[in-house]
């Protein structure tokens, strides 16, 4: 129990890739993935970090509309991410003591699965979607058909769609 109780109050952020803004927002497949889970799980217990990688507005306010309420936003670049996500693959969770890092598509999704769950025990639901024994998004692409079919075969065929729809 004391597990628990210290992981859902040590403090966690999630930085996610942010390409720019214009009238609206523009994320990355990973981005926008990860933060309709936030959404779906309604979890607002991560302090979400936008990573840019070249100078935009950093008036996170414009966002507000089109993110979760109530949820901590920040918009940093790359050079102020902490040292152990600076060679990471975003989206990344870090532990507020800077000393564990979760990082991938996979990884991150299970991990907000499994906190929103925590957060929450009465949403049986959420915990279905790690599918039989609660195993799915566990193993590396390496490994796992699921954890690649979600971190890189379903992202490339949507940028390949994308990217031919637009030429």
């Amino acid at each position: 129990m004391k597990a628990i109780k210290k992981s859902l109050t040590e403090e966690e952020y999630l930085y996610l890739d942010f390409s720019h803004q214009t009238e609206g927002c523009i994320f990355p497949l990973h981005t926008s993935v990860t933060l309709f889970l936030l959404s779906y799980c309604d979890c607002k217990i991560f302090k979400i970090c936008l990573v840019v990688t070249k100078e935009v507005s950093r008036d996170s306010s414009l966002l507000r509309d089109d993110l979760i309420q109530d949820v901590e936003i920040q918009i940093i670049s790359r050079q102020e991410l902490p040292p152990i996500v600076q060679n990471c693959c975003l989206p990344a969770v870090v532990e507020r003591s800077d000393n564990f890092c979760r990082a991938g598509l996979a990884v991150v999704l299970r991990h907000i699965i499994q906190k929103s769950y925590e957060a929450d025990p009465l949403k049986k639901e959420l915990l279905e979607l790690l599918g039989f024994k609660k195993t799915c998004l566990k193993a590396c692409a390496e490994v796992s058909q699921w954890t690649r079919l979600c971190e890189l075969t379903i992202p490339l065929a949507i940028e390949n769609f994308l990217r031919e729809s637009s030429d």
